[in-house]
């Protein structure tokens, strides 16, 4: 069963942005001081999260990681979605994402 969330631009050129899933960040253990990398493959954009001490495989070191925040009310997390991510699964701010949890990695595709 997918969870889907909205997109929405920022005031900042191209930039999407997407909340996180509670399911999502429960499983992967994510929290506002975490950093998540994508890697797309077809119509999936598959999202892990960064290992916080820099340790880990030679692709964790190699992944650019983007930031989780912290929304001013409530508890959720959002993070910017990367313009290949973008580009590749042709979103847009009026498009919707579905997450899918696959075991300590998500899955985002277009809704």
């Amino acid at each position: 069963m997918g969870l889907e969330t909205r997109l929405w631009r920022t005031g900042y050129a191209d930039n999407l942005l997407t909340t996180v899933p509670r399911a999502v960040r429960q499983q992967l253990g994510l929290g506002p001081d975490d950093k998540i990398a994508w890697r797309v493959e077809g119509g999936v954009a598959e999202v892990r999260k960064l290992p916080a001490d820099g340790t880990g495989t030679g692709t964790d070191a190699q992944a650019q990681g983007y930031k989780l925040y912290k929304q001013s009310r409530g508890n959720s997390l959002y993070t910017a979605i990367p313009m290949s991510v973008i580009e590749q699964l042709r979103l847009t701010d009026r498009s919707r994402a579905e997450w899918e949890l696959h075991g300590d990695r998500a899955h985002l595709r277009r809704a």
